[in-house]
């Protein structure tokens, strides 16, 4: 699996260096944090249930004309899995689901001062790879479960949870961003970003059952479309130079 995904990214790199030899190609990474997005049925209105969303890897930057690239690479993203009730002081936290993921992106620079801080929103479609189903999880019943309870003032308040995330091979995202961007040492690119990935189908379904003080055995519904938000910061380097600067 690990080799396919490589020979992929492999062949969109040559693509886009070949077809655009003398326009900048950068080289970079990037990390972020933020929130995945889980909907939620519950019956006794007492439940939250969230993710942190957190992905890192490396990307590739084609210019294809002034201001406008498009942009591959891969990410390695985990999905968490987060339950508190409100009457509850914690919380149980476990990695739902480990993914890869291969944006196809496209980016364009709007200057803001003097072409050294740069507007860049960005749009593009994200094939996701669920590494869970190729570690040899293809069975649909296999699952994962927790709890968290506590005793107070003689009441049973908690929750317990079971979890199934193993039935997806694949999965698409679409994504929508902006940024802002800055030279760094008038070569390199650095960019903070916010983003938003929308999913088209259920990968993670959750199935919950609680008690509060005032209400016992109650139950709940939440699944995602693998659709998170994240606040993020890349550097890129322009390596086109190296072998543009040969050709001078």
């Amino acid at each position: 699996m690990k080799t396919k995904i490589l020979t992929i990214a492999g062949i969109l790199l040559m693509v886009l260096t070949n077809s655009y030899a003398q326009r900048k190609t950068y080289l970079g990474i990037e990390g972020s944090v933020g929130k995945d997005i889980y909907h939620v049925t519950d019956n006794g209105n007492e439940l939250s249930i969230w993710g942190l969303a957190t992905t890192w890897g490396f990307n590739i930057s084609q210019e294809i004309y002034k201001n406008f690239s498009i942009e591959t690479g891969i990410f390695s993203k985990e999905y968490g899995f987060n339950v508190k009730l409100k009457s509850e002081m914690g919380f149980s936290e476990t990695n739902s689901m480990a993914a890869f993921i291969i944006p196809l992106r496209c980016t364009y620079k709007i200057n803001l001062l003097k072409h050294t801080i740069f507007l860049v929103p960005t749009v593009g479609a994200n094939f996701c790879i669920n590494y869970d189903y190729y570690q040899g999880a293809t069975d649909t019943s296999k699952s994962s479960w927790g709890y968290s309870y506590t005793i107070t003032n003689g009441d049973t308040i908690g929750h317990s949870y079971f979890l199934r995330d193993q039935f997806s091979k694949n999965f698409i995202l679409l994504q929508t961003g902006l940024g802002i961007e800055f030279k760094l040492f008038k070569t390199a690119d650095v960019c903070l970003n916010f983003n938003y990935y929308t999913g088209f189908k259920k990968i993670i379904l959750a199935d919950v059952k609680y008690n509060t003080a005032s209400s016992m055995n109650q139950t709940a519904n939440a699944y995602s479309k693998g659709g998170f938000w994240n606040i993020g910061l890349s550097i890129k380097y322009p390596i086109s130079d190296f072998w543009q600067k040969k050709k001078v």
